[in-house]
């Protein structure tokens, strides 16, 4: 499971509530970093997105994975406080996200993926 967000706070506490559901998660504090750890290997089963980020955004990065063959089919579901920015067809929670929103959302994109 990799977690893109700029805002640390809300990285870890997205990435504890995820770990201690027990996935294996990975931090990325934007879009470049969360492309590297995309392809890096282990590949992430799931990503968990913002949208709002330095560097490069979320959109930039959406982007790029569904250009790549190797991340092209990694399941993303979308945290962000404007829902109008996220690309269509995918999972979309607003912020401040609730921890059994946050879980099934994730549980059905990885559902929706195999």
């Amino acid at each position: 499971m990799l977690v893109v967000d700029d805002e640390e706070d809300v990285r870890e506490i997205v990435g504890e509530i995820l770990a201690d559901a027990g996935y294996d998660v990975r931090l990325a504090a934007d879009g470049r970093q969360g492309l590297a750890l995309a392809v890096d290997a282990p590949r992430p089963a799931a990503m968990v997105l913002d949208l709002v980020m330095p560097v490069m955004t979320g959109n930039e990065l959406f982007e790029r994975l569904k250009l790549d063959i190797r991340t092209k089919d990694i399941p993303v579901v979308i945290i962000t406080s404007d829902a109008s920015r996220a690309p269509k067809g995918v999972p979309v929670l607003q912020k401040p996200i609730g921890l059994g929103v946050l879980l099934r959302a994730v549980e059905s994109a990885l559902t929706t993926a195999t």
